[in-house]
Formats: C-alpha cells, structure tokens, sequence
C-alpha cells in the first residue's frame, strides 16, 4: 500500500498536485470539476451515447488515509476504495462500492490533451468529470 501511495503521489505531482511521502493527514486531495458528460443504459439495455459536456461546479475528494472518494452531487456520493491499478502512465482505475453496497468503477486520469479526468462507471450509468485541482 505505501508503494502505490508513493507512486500515485508521484503521478499525481506531475500535474501540478503536491503530497506528502507519509500516510498523516496529506494524503487528500481536493478538485472541482468544472464540466462533465454521462451516459446510460436505455430501456432496451443500449447505451445513449454521450450527452453534451455540461458545466459542472461538482467538488471532489480523493482521501487516501480512509480510503474514500467522496464526489459533491445531490446526494453525495460516498465510495470507499477496495483496490486500485495502474492501467498506464497518468491512469488508474479504482474499484469501489457505493454507500448502498452497488459496486462501480472509477478512473482518474490524464487524457492526451493533458486535462485530469475522474470517470465513474456503473453498469447503467457512467460519468465524466473534467478536474482543477483546489489548494
């Protein structure tokens, strides 16, 4: 575990996000998204497509000393981070269960225009956030 948090620290550096090397309070880290885009599953169980980027004023949280993702939405979104993965360099996936128990998937990454995403997946459900890091 002090591995990954010493790597995600590092990855999370290079975009501007600074943490500290011990497991105390500096393991959190606050963003706003300032846009996001969903999709879902309709009746006939076919995804949507991806609606319009819409303006977002979403707080979120990664806090890493209790293992939890906690995104700002009506209601909050509460989820607690069972494991994670790197997929490649400025990319992990998350996986997490909801306050109801539902299991889902969340990514944060950095996409080839260098904006920091969080993207969460449920079976019928998925959402993107693009990210600003807040001191």
């Amino acid at each position: 575990m002090k591995k990954f948090l010493l790597t995600i620290a590092f990855i999370l550096g290079t975009v501007g996000i600074f943490a500290q090397e011990t497991r105390e309070k500096y393991e959190v880290y606050n963003f706003k998204a300032d846009a996001f885009i969903y999709m879902f599953r309709d009746t006939n169980g076919k995804w949507t497509g991806w609606a319009e980027w819409e303006d977002s004023y979403t707080r979120i949280k990664i806090d890493l000393n209790k293992d939890l993702i906690i995104i700002q939405t009506v209601p909050v979104m509460k989820l607690k981070i069972q494991s994670v993965r790197k997929l490649r360099h400025h990319a992990y996936i998350f996986e997490v269960i909801d306050k109801t128990g539902e299991s889902c998937k969340v990514r944060l990454i950095e996409n080839k225009d260098g904006i920091l995403q969080l993207g969460v997946s449920y079976p019928n459900l998925q959402y993107i956030y693009n990210l600003i890091e807040l001191e």
